[in-house]
């Protein structure tokens, strides 16, 4: 242990210890490297966390898309049936007014599901051809219920598989 002598105005003398207190050296340096390490998990669990709510906000945002695109799908079909079968049990229906305003919901459905599919996909061109089937022979004077009902089932069929794999997307996502 080394001692040093300090003299400080007014003529009094100190003296100083400089050697090194180890132990409060080494308990200083564990509290520090454990203040670091403690950072770095908090970082690490907040990290995983973020990214686990990012997850299921997504999920949930997807969830809403099958769901919006599940109803606009069920209010085309349904639409375009009741269109179909009202104007071929009555030849005057599409001269009425409750005509254009079915017309017009047709219309407002089908635009709304063609905003929600991807252009990118090959499904869209299946779905699309499909509902335009539909749309023809649901407003057209020379459509028939029977090849309606075709065309309905099949967009159906496809409608599903699309609805299937989104959700699949979801499920594997979330894993």
């Amino acid at each position: 242990m080394s001692m040093q002598e300090f003299i400080i105005s007014g003529g009094e003398q100190i003296l100083l210890s400089i050697s090194p207190d180890w132990p409060m050296i080494i308990v200083t340096g564990l509290i520090g490297i454990g203040s670091i390490l403690t950072s770095v998990l908090v970082g690490k669990i907040s990290k995983q966390n973020q990214q686990a709510q990012n997850l299921a906000k997504k999920a949930e945002l997807r969830q809403q898309w099958i769901n919006e695109l599940r109803d606009s799908l069920s209010e085309f079909i349904s639409l375009a049936g009741t269109i179909s079968v009202r104007r071929n049990l009555d030849n005057k229906f599409a001269s009425r007014e409750i005509y254009y305003q079915y017309h017009s919901q047709l219309l407002t459905a089908r635009t709304r599901i063609y905003l929600m599919l991807d252009p990118e996909k090959d499904y869209t061109l299946i779905i699309k051809s499909l509902i335009s089937d539909v749309y023809c022979e649901a407003v057209s004077k020379t459509g028939k219920v029977k090849e309606l009902n075709s065309y309905r089932k099949v967009l159906e069929e496809q409608s599903q598989v699309l609805l299937e794999k989104a959700w699949n997307d979801i499920k594997s996502e979330l894993k």
